[in-house]
């Protein structure tokens, strides 16, 4: 009788343990595809004008990679989303890498700030990007920076763009900046 009772009662821990388990997988993959939309929402923050203005750019200018719009503001948990036009003119490799890192930040009395943590600014945006561009081609990708930890109203953080042909340095360094409202 003492066999029947344990079998029974480790049949039934064995089905909460799956029902658990399969609430749990449910939850993770509801949890996944929300934040899959939400990168899918953010990098389709580029509008199709700004795609086109910044496509003739391309195909009419002499620059190689293009920055229009080189100032946003943004709120804490916000988006700042910089279009980046990237021309590829004379990379035979076609590999291009894009880099961002954190320059300077400045109050709003445009005094320099240095006791900023970097470490926690570079959790704003991805530090390296990498984009295959066919010869003659062009693409327009998104630099992304989404003020969290660390930003403080009125004041400007400035980033450096970096555009490179494998290793070697494609165009002059570009700057972007966030405004923290």
């Amino acid at each position: 009788m003492m066999n029947k009772k344990a079998a029974i009662e480790l049949s039934l821990n064995f089905i909460v343990f799956i029902s658990i388990a399969v609430v749990i997988l449910i939850l993770g993959i509801f949890i996944f595809t929300q934040i899959l939309g939400e990168g899918k929402e953010i990098t389709g923050k580029i509008g199709e004008d700004v795609q086109d203005r910044l496509n003739t750019l391309l195909i009419t200018g002499r620059e190689n990679v293009i920055i229009p719009g080189t100032f946003r503001t943004a709120g804490r948990g916000d988006v700042a989303a910089f279009a980046l036009g990237i021309k590829n003119k004379d990379c035979t490799s076609g590999k291009f890498t894009v880099k961002t890192s954190f320059d300077i930040a400045v109050d709003a009395k445009n005094d320099l700030m240095t006791n900023v943590n970097s470490a926690e600014i570079a959790t704003w945006y991805f530090d390296q990007s990498e984009y295959d561009i066919a010869q003659n081609d062009r693409k327009i990708v998104p630099v992304l920076i989404r003020p969290d930890k660390g930003a403080v109203n009125g004041w400007t953080f400035s980033f450096n763009v970096d555009v490179l042909c494998g290793t070697t340095q494609y165009s002059p360094l570009h700057k972007i900046y966030v405004v923290i409202d």
